[in-house]
């Protein structure tokens, strides 16, 4: 029940800011790749630590250090980021004309409402294998 209260209220822009955190190694640089005030990026992070329960980053050291909960975090986030860059590409085509095979890594400890939607929408012609 907790991993889909987390799931149902995560906010993925939340993941996205700590893997730029990680990316740039300073909450200041991260800043300024994302656009948004230092202290905009302290309050996602922030943010991210108090929905998962626990610290994600090491702020005492330069460059930033990701903790083993953060370095699990940044993984997952990593995956579901790499999966969005795939339905990106997808823009553009016309879904009737679709052929082709698609690999999904699913993390299973992730339950997301719009990620179910996307699997029915491709499942009229799938062919699944392990």
């Amino acid at each position: 029940m907790i991993q889909k209260k987390l799931a149902d209220n995560l906010n993925w822009t939340l993941l996205h800011v700590l893997i730029v955190i990680y990316e740039e190694g300073s909450i200041s640089v991260a800043a300024n790749r994302l656009k948004i005030t230092q202290s905009a990026v302290s309050q996602n992070l922030k943010k991210l630590e108090e929905q998962i329960g626990s610290q994600l980053v090491i702020r005492n050291t330069k460059p930033l250090k990701l903790t083993p909960m953060g370095h699990y975090c940044l993984q997952v986030a990593q995956t579901i980021f790499t999966e969005i860059t795939s339905i990106e590409a997808m823009k553009g085509f016309n879904s009737h004309l679709l052929e082709g095979e698609i690999k999904l890594l699913v993390a299973s400890r992730i339950h997301n409402q719009k990620y179910n939607d996307f699997l029915v929408y491709f499942k009229k012609n799938i062919q699944t294998s392990l």
